[in-house]
């Protein structure tokens, strides 16, 4: 299955923040406003509620780390 880069860029960009990495350190480290890792992160926590994806399935079984 190919996955498009910025499906990659945008999960990598969630998972570093539910490691704890402010919206403000990845905006800057991936050249984005901060209202667009914002808008990814809504995306990526709205994916994990409901995808069939195999990556999002496995993310559901994990123990959650809620985040502010």
């Amino acid at each position: 299955m190919f996955i498009q880069k910025t499906a990659v860029r945008n999960r990598e960009i969630f998972a570093a923040y539910q490691q704890g990495e402010s919206i403000g350190e990845l905006a800057e480290r991936h050249r984005l406003s901060e209202i667009t890792v914002h808008q990814i992160i809504r995306g990526e926590r709205h994916k994990v509620a409901v995808s069939v994806d195999a990556f999002y399935r496995e993310m559901r079984s994990q123990k959650p780390h809620p985040q502010p």
